[in-house]
């Protein structure tokens, strides 16, 4: 459309600039040069006198106005185009905002996605756990109340027995009545001696009734503990101690290898490198004691991937003083992966004092 309306002003002042100068040089005479360049040397009194009537002043002022007007739409359609790019690269700036929103939102989505499976796996495992313990319980309920049955089955018979036996005796008494009153001294104590061998075998055996349920029910117990503690250990899943069961007068070097692994629950630990490897993520307690040997002293930093972040010392002061003991403690948040060890830093050896470790490294998770 602007490449139309340039050629048709480009058409319009052509067409301005032969009238106006064909017209000075009609109406006034003057520019006979420029007229004989245009072919009018030849032009007749008659062609000059027609052209006088045709290029009259309204005519002029009208295409002049058309020009203006033309030239006025072109302005127009300059800032026009102007404004629209203006426009197209503000909405490219915020289409580039909201990408970037968009990109920021899908990284926070795919967090969410993730966490929402590690719950969700550990939510799976714990329901799992649960409905195990309620099984093995529901098998207890049901082995107690069998138990139960038994027992009052048992209890129903020697009520029974009893009974029998206080009709036989209530017989007994109504022959002796009937026959030898002498005899029911003896015939009682007789009597007697049953009955109460008889409460005595039922006493023994409510006592051993007692003594099985007890039984049963301290089982059920710690039954029910060892299942809680499994539990338990399941949830914390990750916990180490580890510690030293041979002294060294000269290590200045390297990474501090405990050899004796007292706890590795979750499998962490490596006894063989002395680095411990984060099984998944979240935040842990390490903490690190070291013995100095003799009159020595020794500092070690705790290391996460290399980085030392806390240290602890022995520093011992001859002659008074001698095998010192250096702790610290430092909490870390791990990814899965992440790998803390305890590096030499300072001074030479350390010490232990037997097979129990008194140089340690331990961490759990939170």
């Amino acid at each position: 459309m602007a490449l139309r309306m340039k050629h048709v002003l480009e058409f319009a002042l052509s067409v301005l600039h032969i009238l106006h100068i064909q017209s000075l040089s009609i109406l006034t005479d003057i520019g006979g040069q420029n007229i004989n360049k245009l072919g009018t040397k030849d032009i007749d009194l008659k062609s000059v006198d027609g052209l006088r009537q045709l290029m009259n002043q309204e005519t002029i002022i009208r295409i002049v106005k058309n020009v203006y007007t033309i030239m006025k739409d072109m302005a127009d359609l300059k800032h026009s185009m102007v404004a629209m790019k203006t426009s197209q690269q503000k909405t490219e700036l915020k289409v580039t905002a909201l990408q970037q929103e968009v990109n920021e939102l899908k990284r926070e989505n795919e967090k969410l996605i993730f966490e929402n499976t590690r719950h969700e796996d550990t939510s799976i495992t714990v329901k799992e756990n649960n409905t195990q313990m309620s099984k093995y319980v529901l098998g207890l309920e049901k082995q107690l109340e069998v138990d139960r049955e038994t027992f009052e089955k048992n209890i129903s018979a020697r009520l029974e027995n009893l009974k029998v036996t206080l009709l036989e005796l209530n017989k007994h008494t109504l022959e002796i009545d009937k026959s030898i009153p002498a005899l029911i001294d003896q015939k009682y104590e007789i009597l007697s001696t049953k009955l109460n061998a008889s409460l005595e075998t039922l006493s023994n055996d409510l006592f051993v009734s007692n003594t099985d349920i007890s039984k049963s029910l301290f089982n059920l117990e710690n039954s029910q503990n060892a299942t809680m503690s499994s539990m338990f250990d399941m949830l914390v899943r990750v916990a180490f101690t580890a510690g030293l069961t041979f002294d060294s007068s000269s290590w200045n070097s390297g990474t501090l290898v405990y050899n004796k692994v007292i706890n590795n629950v979750g499998g962490g630990y490596n006894r063989y490198t002395g680095i411990f490897t984060a099984p998944v993520v979240g935040n842990y307690i390490f903490y690190v004691s070291i013995k100095s040997y003799q009159q020595k002293s020794i500092f070690v930093d705790i290391v996460l991937n290399g980085s030392s972040k806390v240290r602890a010392g022995a520093v011992a002061n001859p002659p008074h003083e001698s095998y010192e003991t250096g702790t610290n403690l430092v909490t870390l948040r791990l990814q899965q992966g992440d790998t803390v060890w305890v590096r030499y830093k300072h001074g030479y050896g350390y010490w232990v004092q037997s097979d129990t470790p008194v140089t340690t490294f331990s961490g759990f998770l939170i």
